[in-house]
């Protein structure tokens, strides 16, 4: 699999003609060589990094092993022709009107505004390849993986996001048609930037969002406000009132929140049982893990998995088919 081509820099003048006296390439071609090589689209390389690893994730999943190697191809002859018959390429307006396009949807996920991002999209299936006039399966897999990658810049736990976007890919697979495959990327689109919208950290100080993101690691083992403290290097007291102020809640609510808007997925997306769930959450009493989920939830959770028109444990905003 080759990705490209793209430019990480302008070539110059004496740079252009030195590569093509290596490739032994007719000195007369500089001109049209400089134009074509200018013309490519712009990536950093860290854009480049991204693109690879969304593109090996969509192929083979996310436990994919990537590794990152610099490979020296040399310098080779080539017969150069020209071919009339070549396709055109777009123009250079064309190719920065596609990736700015590309990155305002990326800017309005991380945002969770779906109106502006499904706009985006909508014009990027018009406008360009792969998405395409008619969704399929393959355009999907990219969609939802780039979705899913500024989603997780955004602060979106993985855990959930996995759980979300594999549903998702799950309804997709057994879709009909491709109108079916449209609706369902849609639905999918407003659930990523619900999910954003709930999720997002952004907007705390650097401590708070460290304190948020070692709740989210950590839901599976028990832990004190000492220990979180500790970890994040402040007093407890000091991060207890930062806590209350930025977010509205105490530590122990929003744990013990965190705690069952995590339990909820995996009764909603799992056959595993209410005790290895309970366990799993950090809390080993299913007794007392019962009741607060009806605390939180205001139903016990055999009942939340039994009825199918619950509202979503993620979004609280749309109904799923459980």
């Amino acid at each position: 699999m080759v990705i490209g081509p793209f430019r990480t820099r302008n070539l110059r003048h004496f740079e252009a003609s030195k590569k093509l006296e290596e490739c032994y390439v007719d000195p007369s071609l500089l001109k049209s060589y400089m134009q074509y090589y200018n013309s490519l689209p712009y990536q950093s390389e860290e854009n480049v990094r991204i693109i690879a690893q969304t593109t090996l994730i969509a192929l083979y999943g996310d436990d994919c092993n990537i590794s990152e190697r610099n490979i020296d191809m040399g310098s080779h002859q080539y017969d150069f022709f020209l071919d009339d018959t070549y396709e055109t390429l777009p123009s250079v307006e064309t190719i920065e009107s596609r990736h700015n396009l590309e990155d305002f949807y990326l800017s309005q996920i991380t945002r969770g505004n779906f109106t502006a991002a499904y706009s985006a999209y909508q014009k990027l299936s018009r406008e360009s390849s792969p998405y395409g006039a008619e969704m399929n399966n393959e355009a999907f897999t990219i969609i939802r993986s780039i979705t899913r990658i500024a989603a997780r810049r955004s602060g979106v736990p993985a855990a959930s996001l996995h759980m979300l976007t594999e549903s998702c890919k799950n309804r997709v697979n057994k879709a009909r048609n491709a109108p079916e495959i449209e609706t369902l990327t849609k639905q999918f689109i407003s659930d990523i930037c619900a999910v954003v919208r709930r999720f997002s950290t952004l907007a705390y100080s650097q401590p708070i969002r460290q304190a948020i993101e070692y709740i989210w690691r950590n839901l599976s083992i028990p832990f004190t406000l000492e220990n979180l403290a500790e970890e994040i290097g402040l007093s407890p007291a000091w991060l207890s009132r930062k806590f209350h102020k930025e977010t509205g809640q105490t530590i122990t609510s929003f744990i013990n929140r965190e705690r069952m808007r995590s339990a909820a997925e995996y009764l909603a997306f799992t056959d595993m049982t209410i005790h290895e769930i309970s366990s799993i959450v950090g809390i080993p009493d299913s007794n007392y893990f019962t009741k607060l989920f009806k605390k939180v939830y205001g139903i016990v959770p055999k009942d939340f998995r039994k009825n199918p028109n619950y509202a979503h444990p993620l979004l609280k905003t749309s109904q799923y088919n459980l």
